[in-house]
């Protein structure tokens, strides 16, 4: 018994501060592939760039989800920790 767990809350902290600007970067993108799809006078090119844009759309908003999912978990490990060692200090300190 005896080992010792040891967790770098200011990590935890800013890798779910991280995941948060990645989710917001990644809502905030425009997607221009349609715009970019109507100037492309070959169909089958126009088509495929069309296609990738709206395929795009699909996985980033996926991206998105998970990100975001990632994010509230690392924001839940944060508050669970940090309030277990607060809870561990009162009682060392017999508060």
């Amino acid at each position: 018994m005896g080992d010792k767990l040891h967790i770098d809350l200011a990590q935890v902290d800013t890798t779910a501060e991280k995941l948060g600007f990645i989710a917001t970067s990644l809502r905030e993108a425009e997607t221009n592939a349609d715009a970019l799809a109507g100037m492309i006078p070959h169909d089958g090119l126009s088509g495929c760039v069309s296609k990738f844009g709206n395929d795009w759309d699909r996985a980033r908003n996926e991206l998105i989800e998970k990100v975001e999912d990632l994010n509230k978990v690392g924001k839940q490990i944060f508050e669970a920790f940090t309030d277990t060692d607060r809870k561990l200090a009162e009682g060392v300190r017999g508060s």
